[in-house]
């Protein structure tokens, strides 16, 4: 019997074999392979009594000593985590390239280089010399790729074309892999914008073409062909450079382009196929057996927006989705359904596994990769379908040959290879979300078996009334369920910092939709399987459609019920907020002890109190927005705390989109009255992006609204939203949850001045817009209480955006 240690080094080697208070010496001896307790070997041995440690003596000699175990003790977990995972090094290197850039694409090469010298002298201080090297050299390998995307090549549209909106002549190739050529898709829209590569332009049809190159996304005119990937078109519109963000938090649409390896916006005024590719062209004869596949599995529903939604989930074509369920996906937190990742491979890797199990062991593990590669290929391989691959294929291989895998090495590595393809990848969203929730359900998995063998510990000493069998199949049921629920408890988790970030919504309640939501999913995709299997046999056929069309109606049905239960919009949480919680939810599923995963749960749920809190006590404010396509100004007001906000006009799509942004930054989750002064276009041309984006309780409009086609699908859009639609003309009150007093009076020469005077039990509210002529408006805002505000508001192209602080109300 060998002693395993000595009491002294308690501290140090034996906190993982139980909880030892401290001044509790234990002596553990091996006994027929088992550790055994012993006991306190000072109480055998007195002459241990009077040291430091011992039972009763004071240790606090050693607390300097174990501070630098502890020290030394991270140090090495760190070095093992880098040697059992070679990618995290190179990761962890591009990151520190890549990462200055992905906060500012606009900084100085001198001062992105900060951050991957500190990490360099990091690893030099804290591990060693081997991984400082590793990392330096991977942060040079990702620095460099950053500084040579931001700064296109000579021979690029973007560095021939002025730093302005131009027209020109575009000869152009689709390489939208979303796009479906074929006339059995008529149900499918072409996408908006749709990815294309810049071939040759030229400003007028009188000048010479310039050969370039680069990709752009193109906005198809109305009377466009039917495009297919790989077509050659030639367009003439304009090259358009994005508006910046109006304010901090405002969706930052150069970001997004930039992210997709795009400079510009071209809007075609007119187009036209000039060559299609030849028949020999692999990509377009893959994509065309695609389309002839999509056209299969739903040609039998009866519904055109479940066809657009089934193409949706099984290839990610989501250009057919309407602005009703693209909401309620959203705001029910399932809209990951219509991005091809982890489930949609994970659920064709199953049945690939099935359907080869008549292979042998090692041909089945090589050959199920090739096969998901091929519908990865067809998708257009987004960053969360590449991811998804790339895990599952580096899996088999290693599988097959029965090496060691390490699943979280094999997230480093797909991330890895998608940033030096395209370091601006960091900013694409579902590359965030997709590796971010990933790498969290991996890094969970070993506690997750844990929490479920701890749940199912009592039904292993109970006796089974049904038998063996019986006693199996309902252990496996509960292991199902429970790995089921605690995954969408830490999908969720892991997702909830960049919901708040981006969208401000804060929603439990997905949990348990998406629980119920993806057996049918699965449902969904097998019966489409088995359809592409059998459609030949009619009756088969028949029967995969209802079960399909089943699925996907409760789908919908599911997500629009989330999307009205138990969702709430927040706050969106400042940076170091949003680093403290995701420490707080890595604590928490790798915590080894109860004491540390409560802290880190409190940690979780004080954070998402205080943007609660800090929502419902927030300051009232007055948001004009004015510029853009219209002349007419949008007037925001927004009471303190939770309350809806109450809108004047909604005058075009560069005024409304911000005013949606706002709102959800604000935690304000719907408008209570939307008033359109008249019914023209430019007081109403953007209402449709406030109507389908948010929840609007009254809408309020002239009652001619029927002269104007946009007023007239003002009208048509709230009611299919549900709005209570209220009618004015001349002077009106109108009463509701608030009392409405509005008159317009018409001047000679000029427009129309506007009175409106807007009352609730919490806040009151004047408001004058004031025609003075020439493109200039005068905006007086009163209210009881606070100063009274008079700007001038003067005709541009340029969207702008001022706030105004209401003291009181």
């Amino acid at each position: 019997m060998a002693v395993l240690s000595h009491p002294l080094q308690r501290d140090v080697h034996h906190t993982s074999a139980g909880d030892v208070p401290r001044g509790v010496c234990r002596d553990w001896t091996r006994h027929d392979g088992q550790v055994v307790e012993t006991g306190c070997s000072c109480r055998q041995d007195t002459s241990w009594s009077t040291l430091p440690g011992a039972c009763g003596a004071d240790d606090s000699f050693l607390m300097p000593y174990n501070t630098i175990n502890s020290m030394v003790k991270i140090k090495q977990r760190l070095e093992a985590q880098f040697n059992l995972n070679p990618s995290l090094t190179i990761l962890a290197g591009l990151m520190a390239g890549i990462l200055p850039f992905a906060m500012d694409p606009e900084i100085k090469a001198i001062y992105a280089l900060i951050l991957p010298l500190l990490a360099v002298a990091t690893t030099w201080i804290l591990l060693n010399p081997t991984l400082c090297f590793k990392i330096g050299l991977s942060s040079i390998i990702g620095f460099s790729l950053t500084l040579l995307a931001r700064s296109p090549s000579e021979k690029h549209y973007d560095s021939m074309l002025p730093d302005r909106n131009c027209g020109a002549v575009v000869v152009a190739e689709v390489v939208d892999a979303t796009c479906s050529s074929s006339d059995a898709s008529s149900w499918m829209s072409q996408p908006y914008p749709m990815k294309i590569i810049v071939r040759k332009f030229k400003y007028s049809e009188s000048d010479e073409w310039k050969d370039t190159e680069g990709s752009s996304a193109v906005i198809l005119p109305r009377e466009c062909p039917r495009l297919g990937y790989g077509d050659t078109i030639v367009m003439r519109g304009a090259f358009i450079l994005p508006d910046p963000p109006l304010f901090k938090g405002d969706f930052d649409f150069n970001r997004y382009l930039l992210a997709n390896g795009t400079r510009r916006i071209f809007k075609a005024e007119a187009c036209e196929i000039e060559s299609r590719p030849g028949k020999y062209d692999i990509y377009r004869n893959v994509l065309v057996f695609r389309d002839f596949l999509m056209n299969k599995s739903v040609d039998g529903m009866k519904d055109v927006e479940n066809k657009k939604i089934g193409a949706a989930i099984i290839f990610g074509c989501r250009q057919g989705l309407n602005a009703e369920d693209r909401r309620n996906f959203l705001r029910s937190g399932t809209i990951h359904v219509f991005s091809i990742s982890g489930l949609h491979v994970g659920i064709i890797a199953v049945l690939l596994f099935w359907a080869f199990r008549w292979l042998p062991f090692t041909a089945r593990h090589l050959v199920v990769p090739i096969v998901i590669f091929l519908y990865v290929f067809t998708t257009g391989m987004p960053p969360p379908a590449v991811r998804a691959f790339l895990m599952i294929s580096v899996w088999c291989v290693q599988r097959a040959f029965l090496y060691p895998s390490s699943p979280m090495n094999s997230v480093y590595f797909a991330a890895s290879l998608i940033l030096i393809s395209n370091p601006f990848a960091l900013l694409d969203l579902g590359f965030q979300f997709s590796f971010i929730v990933a790498g969290f359900l991996v890094l969970s998995w070993n506690n997750s078996e844990k929490w479920v063998a701890s749940a199912l510990e009592l039904s292993r000493w109970l006796p089974s009334g049904g038998g063996f069998t019986f006693y199996i199949l309902r252990t496996r049921f509960f292991r199902t369920l429970l790995r089921s629920l605690i995954t969408s408890l830490i999908a969720w988790l892991s997702g909830l910092g960049l919901c708040l970030v981006y969208q401000g919504i804060f929603v439990p309640s997905s949990i348990i939709t998406n629980f119920a939501i993806i057996p049918f999913v699965s449902l969904f995709v097998a019966a489409v399987v088995v359809k592409m299997l059998v459609f030949p046999l009619v009756p088969l056929a028949n029967f995969a459609d209802v079960v399909s069309e089943w699925s996907l109606n409760v789908i919908r049905g599911a997500s629009e019920f989330g999307a009205s239960f138990g969702n709430e919009y927040l706050l969106k949480p400042p940076l170091i907020v949003l680093v403290l919680f995701y420490v707080a939810v890595t604590v928490l599923v790798m915590a080894g002890r109860k004491k540390v995963f409560f802290i880190s749960a409190a940690a979780i749920v004080l954070m998402v109190s205080l943007c609660y809190w800090k929502c419902s006590s927030s300051y009232g404010s007055v948001f004009v927005l004015c510029g853009g396509e219209s002349q007419e100004p949008v007037i925001a007001v927004c009471p303190p705390g939770k309350r809806g906000a109450f809108v004047v006009n909604a005058s075009s799509k560069e005024t409304s989109r911000p005013l949606l942004n706002i709102f959800a930054g604000r935690g304000i989750d719907y408008v209570d009255t939307l008033l359109i002064c008249e019914s023209r276009k430019d007081f109403c041309a953007g209402s449709r992006y406030v109507l389908t984006g948010t929840r609007v309780s009254n809408l309020i409009i002239p009652e001619k609204y029927r002269q104007s086609w946009f007023s007239k699908n003002t009208v048509e859009n709230a009611s299919a939203s549900g709005s209570e639609i209220k009618f004015i003309s001349g002077d009106s009150t109108i009463s509701g949850r608030g009392n409405l007093s509005y008159r317009a009076e018409k001047r000679e020469g000029c427009g129309a001045d506007y009175f409106i005077e807007y009352i609730l039990p919490e806040y009151r509210i004047e408001l004058k817009i004031l025609d003075r002529g020439a493109g200039v408006k005068l905006l007086e805002i009163n209210t009881p209480g606070s100063t009274n505000i008079k700007m001038e508001l003067i005709n541009t192209s340029v969207p702008s955006m001022r706030e105004f602080k209401l003291e009181a109300l």
